[in-house]
C-alpha cells in the first residue's frame, strides 16, 4: 500500500490532533508538511515513480505493518 497524498494527509492531521501544542505551532506544521506531502506526491507523479512514497510492504501479515520510507532526497 502506497501512502499517496490524501492517505498522508489523513496521518498528518490524526498524528497533529494528538500533539499538546499551541493552535500557532500546530497551524505552521500543518502548513510545512502539507507542502512536503503535496511536493513529493506531484514529483512522485511526475517521475511516474512510487519509489519516491512511502509504503507498507506488500507481504506484510496485517498485524504490524512496516513502514518503508520512500526517497526524499529530491526534495531536499
Amino acid at each position: 500500500m502506497l501512502f499517496e497524498r490524501e492517505k498522508m494527509l489523513a496521518v498528518m492531521e490524526t498524528m497533529l490532533g494528538s500533539l499538546e501544542s499551541d493552535e500557532v505551532t500546530v497551524t505552521r506544521c500543518r502548513q510545512v508538511l502539507t507542502l512536503w506531502i503535496t511536493g513529493l506526491d506531484a514529483l512522485a507523479r511526475e517521475r511516474n515513480s512510487s519509489e519516491l512514497l512511502p509504503r507498507v510492504h506488500p507481504h506484510s501479515s496485517g498485524q504490524t505493518d512496516q513502514l518503508l520510507s520512500g526517497d526524499i532526497r529530491p526534495l531536499q
